[in-house]
């Protein structure tokens, strides 16, 4: 922001060690593979993930806006055993290819997703933090979907003002509820 330092910058970068130093971390993976009647233990590095993507959960803007404006907020339907998400005059489907994490190959397919059907880490912290222990992941750099990568789907909102406010409501809980739901292990 205007009138940061460069040493606000490297406080505020301490800090978020500080924090990561005493988040719960996985620790070092080992498997022990038998060949010939030796064992091998192979180690896996715990990793700091820098591209990793959020799904967000079906309702995080309708539960956060009147009644009255639930139409008019990002807001998912259920059709053909698909979780479409409508923004104004926007219908924005998860593709099948975006959530394959846990699946086996031979599940793999192009079809458009349903909640029901998707691994709850992909729209639930705690779960999220679950899969990273599973791949040796400490940290995680999460990117939105349903706002696209910076927000767009609100910079080109019709209506500005609601534009505003559903930016204000993800960062919210990008915050508190994503980062707050696993403190330490999203960046």
């Amino acid at each position: 922001p205007r009138g940061t330092t460069s040493s606000d910058c490297r406080a505020a970068i301490n800090r978020m060690f500080d924090v990561m130093s005493r988040a719960p971390l996985a620790p070092v993976s080992s498997t022990t593979d038998w060949k010939m009647g030796t064992m091998t233990t192979i180690e896996k590095p715990l990793l700091i993930s820098v591209d990793d993507h959020v799904i967000e959960p079906p309702n995080l803007w309708v539960d956060k806006v009147p009644r009255s404006d639930r139409e008019r907020v990002p807001h998912v339907v259920e059709e053909d055993g698909a979780s479409i998400w409508l923004y104004e005059d926007v219908r924005i489907p998860i593709p099948g290819l975006f959530v394959q994490a846990g699946r086996d190959q031979s599940e793999i397919v192009p079809e458009l997703m349903s909640y029901e059907k998707m691994r709850p880490g992909y729209f639930d912290p705690r779960e999220r933090a679950k899969d990273m222990d599973l791949d040796g992941v400490i940290a995680s750099l999460c990117f939105p979907t349903i706002p696209r990568y910076c927000g767009q789907q609100f910079l080109e909102a019709k209506d500005r003002e609601m534009a505003l406010t559903c930016l204000r409501i993800y960062n919210d809980w990008m915050i508190e509820d994503w980062a707050g739901g696993a403190p330490g292990r999203f960046i």
